[in-house]
């Protein structure tokens, strides 16, 4: 090609770009639902000829070189994709519950998460540290082969592409630190569990006597926002499915969903689709923790859901509890994405034994690696929009009130935001200050 079709370009990504989040929402892990191609009809967008080609100089060349080698790690990790998803489907785990049943790891982890008493958890584990390892492979083999592919690609001169700091070191060092700064704080809030699958359920949030309702609703989430003007009225604004309800966990994902999809729906429709956003979901993970803040706030848990000021304060802590563990969970996935794609299987099984030690004070079984837990090519993206939403919701509360979510003029400010193209790289020193706004937002909830 001797000259790149930038209209052409900004078209074909855009009609890529749909597609690929239609297909995201449909398979949720469902390996039946995968296309054999889902580029053959622009294969050209996935293309490192394509990627090379775009100019140093064109303003563009952050996104439009983020979306094309993000497409050519999917293509070329297509089939492995669709391998791991059918590897944690096939069935063989089996559990001695009351009545024995045989269930796919998928199952199991979901059978685990709605567990109520220990017992039930204990023989689901039993099961799951007894699983053959091919769901651990087909993931290792997932993230082997999108690491080999970035280094045939350039390597280290590619990595602000993939995530949204100027570096996988500096990345690694954000992660890192989460983890090391939260350590004593998890370990008195969350204590020591002696077993990985009760360090796994303090994340669910089912401790605590806190008044959620029965099942989630659209009415009930947005329940506080109607009539403040600038949330609700949005266009394009929806929710799609709410989670099932487990705890508090089920209710921070149902309004950081809400967020998330604000985003969306309040993004630029003057610029392309492809200089609107990042795929990194940066901005919208970061509207989405900027919601989910507000179940840390009483004034918002008593005004906006009805609570007392006893429940509040119940409910504050169980979601700093939460958030807490969701927080460490992004930074360890991080780290083990990190890892998978410099390509050493071993260092990848035995960091992920180590962090699931951490994390919920023992280690899985290292035929679970990499598996359980799952790793996204988004974590990078919502660890560092975990904590850029903190420091937002700060300044919101500093500029606008505790309830900003009441003032027309935060979400004025807020949508004048996401109207514009987000920056395509986020400095180490913004990262640095937002997981200290962070971290310090999480000591206060679970105090």
């Amino acid at each position: 090609m001797a000259s790149l079709d930038i209209e052409r370009l900004l078209k074909d990504l855009a009609a890529q770009i749909q597609e690929g989040n239609a297909l995201a929402e449909a398979t949720r892990e469902d390996a039946a639902s995968y296309p054999e191609d889902p580029y053959a009809r622009r294969r050209w967008v996935s293309n490192l000829s394509t990627l090379r080609e775009l100019s140093p100089q064109d303003p563009g060349r952050p996104f439009l070189a983020s979306w094309i080698l993000w497409m050519l790690l999917g293509r070329l990790g297509h089939e492995c994709a669709r391998a791991e998803a059918t590897a944690r489907q096939r069935k063989g785990v089996r559990v001695a519950l009351p009545r024995p049943v045989e269930l796919s790891l998928r199952e199991g982890v979901k059978r685990l998460v709605e567990a109520r008493t220990a017992g039930e958890r204990a023989a689901v584990a039993d099961a799951l540290d007894h699983a053959d390892a091919g769901a651990s492979d087909a993931a290792l083999e997932l993230w082997m082969r999108r690491g080999e592919a970035l280094r045939r690609a350039g390597g280290e001169e590619l990595e602000p592409l993939l995530q949204p700091l100027p570096s996988f070191a500096a990345l690694r060092l954000q992660a890192e630190r989460l983890l090391d700064e939260t350590e004593e704080l998890a370990q008195a809030t969350l204590g020591r569990p002696k077993r990985w699958q009760e360090g796994l359920a303090l994340g669910v949030g089912q401790q605590g006597d806190v008044p959620w309702p029965r099942r989630l609703s659209a009415r009930w989430l947005l329940g506080p926002f109607e009539g403040e003007p600038g949330w609700l009225e949005v266009p394009g604004l929806g929710l799609g499915s709410l989670p099932e309800l487990l705890g508090g966990s089920s209710v921070l994902r149902a309004l950081a969903r809400f967020g998330a999809r604000w985003a969306d729906a309040a993004r630029s429709r003057t610029l392309p689709a492809a200089l609107a956003q990042l795929p990194t979901g940066l901005q919208r993970y970061r509207s989405g923790a900027r919601m989910a803040s507000l179940l840390q706030q009483p004034v918002f848990l008593q005004r906006g859901l009805g609570m007392s000021r006893p429940e509040a304060l119940r409910a504050r802590r169980q979601q700093g509890h939460v958030a807490l563990a969701a927080a460490r969970l992004e930074a360890a996935r991080t780290l083990l994405w990190l890892t998978a794609l410099r390509g050493d299987r071993r260092e990848a099984r035995q960091l992920a034994v180590e962090l699931t030690r951490r994390l919920w004070g023992a280690p899985i079984p290292g035929a679970l690696a990499l598996a359980l837990p799952r790793i996204h090519a988004t974590s990078p993206g919502r660890l560092l929009g975990t904590a850029l939403g903190a420091a937002d919701a700060r300044w919101l509360r500093e500029r606008h009130d505790e309830d900003w979510y009441r003032n027309p003029g935060a979400a004025l400010a807020l949508r004048d935001q996401h109207d514009r193209a987000p920056e395509p790289t986020l400095s180490e020193e913004t990262a640095s200050q937002a997981r200290g706004v962070l971290i310090q937002s999480l000591e206060d909830a679970v105090a």
